[in-house]
Protein backbone atom coordinates (compact mmCIF):
# COMPACT_ATOMS: atom_id res chain seq x y z
CA UNK A 1 0.00 0.00 0.00
CA UNK A 2 1.37 3.50 -0.66
CA UNK A 3 0.25 5.27 2.35
CA UNK A 4 2.05 2.49 4.83
CA UNK A 5 5.31 2.91 1.92
CA UNK A 6 5.69 6.51 2.40
CA UNK A 7 5.06 6.02 6.36
CA UNK A 8 8.00 3.70 6.10
CA UNK A 9 10.40 5.75 4.27
CA UNK A 10 9.78 8.87 6.50
CA UNK A 11 10.17 6.85 10.10
CA UNK A 12 13.36 5.12 8.69
CA UNK A 13 14.53 8.87 7.87
CA UNK A 14 13.48 10.16 11.17
CA UNK A 15 15.83 6.98 12.99
CA UNK A 16 18.61 8.84 10.90
CA UNK A 17 18.20 5.74 8.29
CA UNK A 18 19.01 6.05 4.52
CA UNK A 19 16.31 4.54 2.11
CA UNK A 20 18.74 5.14 -0.87
CA UNK A 21 21.61 6.19 -2.20
CA UNK A 22 22.90 7.39 -5.72
CA UNK A 23 25.43 5.64 -7.05
CA UNK A 24 28.69 8.07 -8.57
CA UNK A 25 26.71 10.96 -9.01
CA UNK A 26 28.10 13.01 -6.59
CA UNK A 27 32.05 12.31 -6.95
CA UNK A 28 32.56 15.95 -8.29
CA UNK A 29 31.68 16.78 -4.20
CA UNK A 30 35.06 14.98 -3.82
CA UNK A 31 38.23 16.44 -3.35
CA UNK A 32 41.64 15.65 -2.80
CA UNK A 33 43.94 13.23 -3.87
CA UNK A 34 41.85 10.20 -1.89
CA UNK A 35 38.75 11.67 -3.00
CA UNK A 36 37.21 12.37 0.16
CA UNK A 37 34.56 14.25 0.94
CA UNK A 38 35.26 17.74 1.60
CA UNK A 39 31.76 19.66 0.98
CA UNK A 40 28.45 20.50 1.94
CA UNK A 41 25.37 21.16 0.66
CA UNK A 42 23.21 23.47 2.01
CA UNK A 43 19.24 24.83 1.16
CA UNK A 44 18.24 27.25 2.82
CA UNK A 45 14.29 29.24 2.62
CA UNK A 46 12.00 31.78 4.30
CA UNK A 47 8.32 31.45 4.51
CA UNK A 48 6.12 34.22 5.22
CA UNK A 49 2.96 34.88 6.95
CA UNK A 50 -0.54 34.33 5.48
CA UNK A 51 -2.21 37.76 4.45
CA UNK A 52 -4.88 36.99 6.62
CA UNK A 53 -2.54 36.35 9.81
CA UNK A 54 -2.28 38.91 12.98
CA UNK A 55 -0.10 42.02 12.68
CA UNK A 56 3.04 41.15 13.37
CA UNK A 57 3.43 37.37 12.49
CA UNK A 58 6.92 36.55 12.02
CA UNK A 59 8.34 35.16 8.78
CA UNK A 60 10.65 31.64 9.16
CA UNK A 61 13.91 31.03 8.16
CA UNK A 62 15.11 27.44 8.05
CA UNK A 63 19.00 26.03 6.86
CA UNK A 64 19.64 22.18 6.07
CA UNK A 65 22.86 21.13 6.01
CA UNK A 66 23.80 17.65 4.84
CA UNK A 67 26.51 15.51 7.14
CA UNK A 68 27.08 12.51 4.95
CA UNK A 69 28.69 11.17 1.97
CA UNK A 70 25.70 10.34 0.40
CA UNK A 71 23.98 14.09 0.30
CA UNK A 72 20.81 12.31 1.98
CA UNK A 73 20.70 12.88 5.47
CA UNK A 74 20.11 16.61 6.20
CA UNK A 75 19.93 18.29 9.79
CA UNK A 76 18.51 21.96 9.94
CA UNK A 77 18.05 24.87 11.81
CA UNK A 78 15.12 27.56 11.85
CA UNK A 79 14.60 31.40 13.34
CA UNK A 80 11.90 33.84 13.42
CA UNK A 81 12.23 36.77 12.01
CA UNK A 82 10.48 40.69 10.62
CA UNK A 83 7.57 39.16 9.01
CA UNK A 84 7.57 39.63 4.73
CA UNK A 85 11.08 40.04 5.42
CA UNK A 86 13.25 37.69 2.19
CA UNK A 87 16.32 38.16 3.28
CA UNK A 88 17.59 35.86 6.06
CA UNK A 89 18.87 37.80 9.13
CA UNK A 90 20.30 35.01 11.27
CA UNK A 91 21.75 33.08 8.14
CA UNK A 92 25.37 33.76 9.60
CA UNK A 93 24.18 31.87 13.04
CA UNK A 94 21.84 28.89 10.89
CA UNK A 95 24.91 28.37 8.51
CA UNK A 96 27.43 28.08 11.24
CA UNK A 97 25.30 25.00 13.20
CA UNK A 98 25.15 23.24 10.02
CA UNK A 99 29.01 23.61 9.46
CA UNK A 100 29.70 22.28 13.46
CA UNK A 101 27.48 19.31 12.71
CA UNK A 102 28.99 18.76 9.76
CA UNK A 103 32.38 18.86 11.56
CA UNK A 104 30.70 16.32 14.49
CA UNK A 105 30.08 14.18 12.54
CA UNK A 106 33.53 14.27 10.05
CA UNK A 107 36.15 15.44 12.48
CA UNK A 108 37.11 18.27 10.17
CA UNK A 109 34.79 21.72 8.38
CA UNK A 110 34.03 21.51 4.53
CA UNK A 111 36.57 23.15 2.51
CA UNK A 112 33.62 23.65 -0.03
CA UNK A 113 30.34 24.93 0.40
CA UNK A 114 27.25 24.47 -2.45
CA UNK A 115 24.21 26.35 -1.84
CA UNK A 116 20.52 26.18 -3.13
CA UNK A 117 18.75 29.37 -1.43
CA UNK A 118 15.05 29.23 -2.76
CA UNK A 119 12.44 32.15 -2.93
CA UNK A 120 14.52 34.53 -4.16
CA UNK A 121 13.42 37.49 -6.40
CA UNK A 122 15.89 38.75 -9.52
CA UNK A 123 15.51 41.86 -8.01
CA UNK A 124 16.91 41.26 -4.92
CA UNK A 125 20.27 38.95 -5.96
CA UNK A 126 22.42 41.69 -5.52
CA UNK A 127 21.27 42.13 -1.99
CA UNK A 128 22.06 37.79 -1.31
CA UNK A 129 25.72 38.59 -2.49
CA UNK A 130 26.05 41.36 -0.60
CA UNK A 131 24.62 39.90 2.88
CA UNK A 132 23.50 36.22 2.12
CA UNK A 133 26.43 35.19 0.78
CA UNK A 134 28.67 37.16 3.04
CA UNK A 135 27.07 35.88 6.03
CA UNK A 136 27.86 32.20 5.03
CA UNK A 137 31.89 33.63 4.65
CA UNK A 138 31.60 34.37 8.38
CA UNK A 139 29.87 31.86 9.64
CA UNK A 140 32.76 29.60 8.20
CA UNK A 141 35.27 31.98 9.57
CA UNK A 142 33.78 31.36 12.97
CA UNK A 143 33.47 27.65 13.23
CA UNK A 144 37.20 27.53 12.16
CA UNK A 145 38.16 30.34 14.69
CA UNK A 146 39.73 32.16 12.03
CA UNK A 147 39.06 35.38 9.99
CA UNK A 148 41.87 34.21 7.51
CA UNK A 149 39.56 30.89 6.35
CA UNK A 150 38.05 30.88 3.09
CA UNK A 151 35.47 28.64 1.92
CA UNK A 152 35.36 27.75 -1.44
CA UNK A 153 31.51 28.93 -2.10
CA UNK A 154 29.30 27.86 -5.07
CA UNK A 155 25.51 29.79 -4.74
CA UNK A 156 22.40 28.82 -6.40
CA UNK A 157 19.31 30.62 -6.27
CA UNK A 158 16.29 27.99 -7.05
CA UNK A 159 13.14 30.07 -8.72
CA UNK A 160 9.85 28.53 -8.82
CA UNK A 161 7.62 31.52 -9.97
CA UNK A 162 7.92 31.99 -13.65
CA UNK A 163 5.62 30.96 -16.45
CA UNK A 164 8.31 29.19 -18.28
CA UNK A 165 7.07 26.17 -19.67
CA UNK A 166 8.82 23.45 -22.55
CA UNK A 167 6.75 21.44 -24.69
CA UNK A 168 8.42 18.27 -26.75
CA UNK A 169 8.18 18.82 -30.51
CA UNK A 170 7.74 14.92 -30.98
CA UNK A 171 5.08 11.85 -28.93
CA UNK A 172 8.68 9.93 -28.88
CA UNK A 173 10.48 12.62 -26.22
CA UNK A 174 7.30 12.41 -23.32
CA UNK A 175 7.04 10.30 -20.92
CA UNK A 176 3.27 8.96 -18.97
CA UNK A 177 3.64 9.93 -15.81
CA UNK A 178 1.06 7.70 -13.97
CA UNK A 179 3.36 4.68 -15.58
CA UNK A 180 6.13 2.94 -14.57
CA UNK A 181 6.98 1.16 -17.66
CA UNK A 182 8.59 2.59 -20.93
CA UNK A 183 5.45 5.18 -21.86
CA UNK A 184 2.62 4.28 -24.64
CA UNK A 185 0.05 7.00 -24.00
CA UNK A 186 1.74 10.73 -22.76
CA UNK A 187 0.66 13.65 -21.04
CA UNK A 188 2.33 15.57 -23.44
CA UNK A 189 5.64 16.47 -20.69
CA UNK A 190 9.33 16.17 -21.80
CA UNK A 191 10.98 13.22 -20.26
CA UNK A 192 12.30 14.07 -16.25
CA UNK A 193 15.88 15.40 -17.06
CA UNK A 194 14.99 18.06 -19.68
CA UNK A 195 18.01 20.94 -18.84
CA UNK A 196 17.33 24.42 -21.14
CA UNK A 197 20.10 26.56 -20.83
CA UNK A 198 19.93 28.87 -23.51
CA UNK A 199 17.44 31.27 -26.32
CA UNK A 200 15.09 31.66 -23.23
CA UNK A 201 17.46 32.05 -20.52
CA UNK A 202 18.78 35.17 -19.44
CA UNK A 203 21.82 36.46 -21.40
CA UNK A 204 25.47 36.83 -20.30
CA UNK A 205 24.46 34.96 -17.34
CA UNK A 206 25.18 31.36 -15.70
CA UNK A 207 21.56 30.08 -15.43
CA UNK A 208 19.59 27.51 -16.73
CA UNK A 209 15.90 26.03 -16.61
CA UNK A 210 15.69 22.20 -15.10
CA UNK A 211 12.64 19.59 -15.52
CA UNK A 212 14.08 16.57 -13.24
CA UNK A 213 10.21 14.95 -12.63
CA UNK A 214 7.45 13.48 -14.32
CA UNK A 215 4.62 15.52 -13.55
CA UNK A 216 1.46 14.01 -12.22
CA UNK A 217 -1.06 15.77 -13.60
CA UNK A 218 -1.14 18.92 -16.02
CA UNK A 219 2.25 20.66 -17.78
CA UNK A 220 5.17 20.31 -15.67
CA UNK A 221 7.25 23.30 -14.43
CA UNK A 222 10.76 23.19 -14.53
CA UNK A 223 12.79 24.85 -11.87
CA UNK A 224 15.15 28.34 -12.57
CA UNK A 225 18.46 27.93 -11.54
CA UNK A 226 20.30 31.49 -11.10
CA UNK A 227 24.38 31.00 -10.26
CA UNK A 228 25.70 33.94 -8.17
CA UNK A 229 28.65 32.74 -7.67
CA UNK A 230 30.87 29.44 -8.69
CA UNK A 231 33.93 29.58 -6.88
CA UNK A 232 34.05 25.75 -7.12
CA UNK A 233 34.79 26.16 -11.01
CA UNK A 234 32.26 23.92 -12.12
CA UNK A 235 31.55 23.91 -15.53
CA UNK A 236 27.88 24.51 -16.84
CA UNK A 237 26.98 20.77 -17.62
CA UNK A 238 28.74 19.75 -14.49
CA UNK A 239 26.72 22.07 -11.68
CA UNK A 240 23.68 21.06 -14.24
CA UNK A 241 24.40 17.35 -13.33
CA UNK A 242 25.05 17.52 -9.99
CA UNK A 243 21.84 19.49 -9.19
CA UNK A 244 19.86 17.06 -11.18
CA UNK A 245 21.04 14.17 -8.96
CA UNK A 246 20.26 16.48 -5.52
CA UNK A 247 16.54 16.10 -7.08
CA UNK A 248 16.84 12.54 -6.76
CA UNK A 249 18.35 12.67 -3.06
CA UNK A 250 15.16 13.31 -0.95
CA UNK A 251 14.68 10.33 1.21
CA UNK A 252 10.81 10.29 1.26
CA UNK A 253 10.32 10.24 -2.71
CA UNK A 254 11.55 7.24 -5.16
CA UNK A 255 11.15 9.75 -7.78
CA UNK A 256 12.77 12.86 -8.79
CA UNK A 257 11.23 16.01 -7.11
CA UNK A 258 10.56 19.09 -9.10
CA UNK A 259 13.74 21.08 -7.54
CA UNK A 260 16.98 20.34 -5.47
CA UNK A 261 16.38 18.50 -2.57
CA UNK A 262 18.12 20.97 0.15
CA UNK A 263 16.23 23.85 -0.88
CA UNK A 264 13.34 21.76 -1.01
CA UNK A 265 14.11 20.32 2.55
CA UNK A 266 14.21 23.57 3.62
CA UNK A 267 10.90 24.66 2.65
CA UNK A 268 9.68 21.50 4.92
CA UNK A 269 11.51 22.82 7.84
CA UNK A 270 9.56 26.46 7.24
CA UNK A 271 6.27 24.55 7.21
CA UNK A 272 7.06 22.68 10.00
CA UNK A 273 8.25 25.96 12.50
CA UNK A 274 4.75 27.67 10.84
CA UNK A 275 3.07 24.50 12.36
CA UNK A 276 4.39 25.45 15.59
CA UNK A 277 2.98 28.97 15.28
CA UNK A 278 -0.35 28.26 14.20
CA UNK A 279 -3.10 28.88 16.36
CA UNK A 280 -5.72 25.68 16.24
CA UNK A 281 -9.40 26.26 17.55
Amino acid sequence: DQYFSNLALKFNIKGRGINHTLRNEFSLLMGGANRALDTIVLGADVSHPPGNGPDGSPSIAAVVGSVDEHFMTYLGSMRLQAGRTEIISDMKDMVEERLLAWKAKNKVLPKRILFYRDGVSEGQYLEVISKEINAVTKAYQAAAGTDAAKPIITFLIVGKRHHTRFYPNQLEGTVDSTSRNPPRESNGNPRPGLVVDQVVTQPGKHNFYLQAHAAIKGTARPAHYQVLQNDMGLAHAQLQSLTHSLCYALGRATKGISYAAPAYLAHLLCDRGRAYLREWN
